[in-house]
């Protein structure tokens, strides 16, 4: 059959593209008299997404009536395109347009993995811009819900205000986001949420939200999630793959003062290899090697619980974890429950207490991963070892290239860096997968002007070099 490729590669320079593909929505399907074409999202065994239209003509193949959301197909012969469509669905760069020669063959699943990529409720609210493009999902415990009600509307002879009418709902998911469903949508969700509620069974038990492939907009002077015509789905208590429902329902239907079987206030001074229920409010620093890059990978974490204890956190291969993995977001807290405890290997630890100084750091220090702040004082030419600079580089040529830079101090911040010797002097050597580099970063409790101004008041070059701690939310 010849190389598989990946949306990822996706260039304009090439056009015999072969690959295997997930339909993870489709509206307009063979839609009568009205001219639009078919639309998809589609994504690939990496979970990258990309926009496809298929135009109403006649194709080699008679693919078209095999197309079913959720089914993996062997694509090939297609077009490639600049995304320039009024609407985007995903944030890809290209779309893909079918021509006559496109086919479609209908093949066995490719990959396990969910691809729900869920985002948070502060990414909804404070980071709109990242997501304009992009059609998003959100998992969440149905809070409030509010009447039925209609947007200002003015609508053609002929035509009714049926997309007008909206309902607001509230999901949590440890914090809360708001969404509205309109027209269609909105009468789905009361269809699934009222049905759901008059069950003989229900017994005002949590219910679980899942809103898939919904757009982030201005409501009401905040930001939520607005259902969108054609590709938007609404899900209630959902029934995915390895989607243990119950436990998730266990994880957010507490709220942080309430207690789980008597006790969540244990850190991680506290536990042990004896036992493996423990509770544990944990914040995700770190995570990477997710997904895979080749069999055998296991996914691998930075935790710290409350008092700042740090420790390392990996999930072996056996563990479904698909979906609890692609819900985790770096920066976000969690009850941490049921794990095993294990001595760490020496020689893959990252994490310990936060403040060292690097010019007298001791063998065992040397073995963890730490932060640094500080101003860029020097960057010597591109020297040859055996691991990327390519982070570092990109984003500091990008400071300097700026044309309102102005050779100002350029603040930098090092996260998750080892403490080692290079030419035979102390230094901050990068972890492959681990480390992070922030150039004038804007974090939540960093007062960066002034800790500029009083760098620029200190004179003393003979002082240690030494890590400092931020209290902030990155």
């Amino acid at each position: 059959m010849g190389t598989i490729d990946y949306i990822r590669d996706f260039n304009l320079e090439r056009t015999n593209w072969v690959l295997y593909v997930k339909i993870l929505s489709l509206w307009n399907h063979l839609a009568v008299n009205n001219g639009e074409p078919t639309t998809m999202i589609l994504c690939d065994e990496n979970r990258c997404r990309i926009d496809a239209r298929v135009p109403s003509r006649n194709y080699l193949y008679n693919f078209r009536s095999t197309l079913r959301e959720g089914t993996w197909y062997y694509m090939a012969d297609l077009l490639l395109k600049r995304a320039t469509s009024t609407t985007k669905y995903s944030s890809f760069i290209y779309e893909i347009k079918f021509i006559w020669p496109t086919t479609m063959w209908r093949v066995s699943p490719r990959s396990t993995q969910i691809s729900l990529q869920v985002i948070h409720s502060d990414e909804v609210e404070y980071e709109p811009d990242t997501y304009v493009n992009d059609k998003l999902n959100v998992v969440g415990i149905i809070s409030s819900v509010s009447t039925f009600a209609r947007f200002p509307y003015v609508y053609r002879e002929g035509e009714t205000d049926y997309e007008a009418r909206y309902v607001k709902f509230t999901i949590r998911d440890n914090l809360i986001t708001t969404c509205v469903a309109k027209g269609r949508a909105c009468e789905l969700f009361l269809i699934k949420f009222y049905r759901r509620i008059g069950l003989v069974t229900y017994n005002f038990e949590p219910i679980v939200a899942v809103v898939r492939f919904w757009r982030v907009h201005d409501f009401k002077g905040s930001n939520a999630l607005f259902s969108e015509d054609g590709c938007s789905k609404l899900l209630i208590d959902p029934l995915f793959p390895d989607y243990d429902l119950q436990t998730y329902i266990g994880w957010n239907a507490y709220g942080d003062d309430e207690v789980v079987d008597g006790k969540i206030d244990y850190t991680f001074s506290d536990v042990h290899p004896r036992k493996t229920r423990w509770f544990v409010f944990v914040k995700l620093l770190r995570l990477w090697n997710w997904p895979p890059n080749y069999d055998g990978e296991e996914p691998t974490m930075i935790l710290a619980d409350e008092k700042g204890n740090k420790i390392d956190a990996n999930s072996p291969l056996h563990v479904k974890k698909e979906v609890l993995i692609s819900t985790l977001k770096e920066g976000q807290w969690y009850l941490l429950s049921h794990f095993e405890v294990a001595v760490a290997n020496p020689l893959d630890r990252f994490s310990n207490h936060p403040l060292y100084r690097i010019k007298h750091a001791s063998t065992v220090e040397k073995q963890f991963v730490v932060d640094a702040m500080g101003i860029i004082e020097a960057v010597s030419p591109i020297g040859k070892i055996p691991w990327s600079c390519d982070e570092f580089e990109k984003k500091w040529y990008k400071k300097i290239s700026e044309i309102n830079f102005k050779m100002e101090p350029v603040m930098i911040i090092l996260r998750f860096w080892k403490m080692s010797e290079f030419q035979g002097n102390p230094c901050l050597i990068s972890v492959g997968g681990c480390s992070k580099v922030y150039i004038d970063p804007n974090f939540r409790g960093l007062d960066k002007n002034t800790y500029l101004r009083n760098f620029a008041g200190s004179d003393d070059e003979d002082d240690d070099i030494f890590m400092e701690t931020v209290e902030s939310n990155f």
